[in-house]
């Protein structure tokens, strides 16, 4: 009888030593699960970060060039009454941007009547300073 309480207590033990392995594995997969939801957790946070510094970057240029089209206003006397501002740039003077030598190039039909035309060799250019900024920096 004390040999079978022996065998029993050294077969409890065995078991019990399983269940403490099969504890600390279980530990250690809920560790690893918590950090991969951590993980993915700070992937969305970052992607969600990213987008709204995308959106901040955007908004400061739009402040800004709202800044600098301002100061171009305010030195500048509009026979069209600032027309393709006060639009939000949606009714321009037709006009194409020459990357190459930064210049706007006029195509309106009537371009030679407008006080900001210049004639050179059968082309209208434009010497609008806002009509040149928009070209420029926010038709692109």
């Amino acid at each position: 009888m004390f040999r079978s309480l022996i065998l029993e207590k050294k077969r409890l033990e065995a078991r019990i030593k399983r269940l403490l392995q099969e504890k600390e594995t279980i530990s250690e997969k809920m560790e690893h699960i918590k950090l991969e939801k951590i993980v993915d957790d700070l992937k969305h946070e970052k992607a969600e970060l990213e987008e709204r510094i995308e959106r901040l970057e955007k908004e400061k240029t739009d402040v800004i060039q709202d800044i600098e089209v301002t100061e171009i206003i305010g030195g500048l006397k509009c026979p069209k009454n600032y027309r393709c501002y006060r639009k939000k740039y949606k009714e321009l003077c037709k006009a194409e941007f020459v990357e190459q030598v930064k210049i706007v190039h006029c195509l309106e039909e009537d371009a030679k009547g407008c006080i900001f035309s210049l004639l050179y060799k059968d082309a209208c250019y434009c010497q609008c300073p806002l009509r040149n900024y928009i070209a420029e920096k926010i038709e692109r």
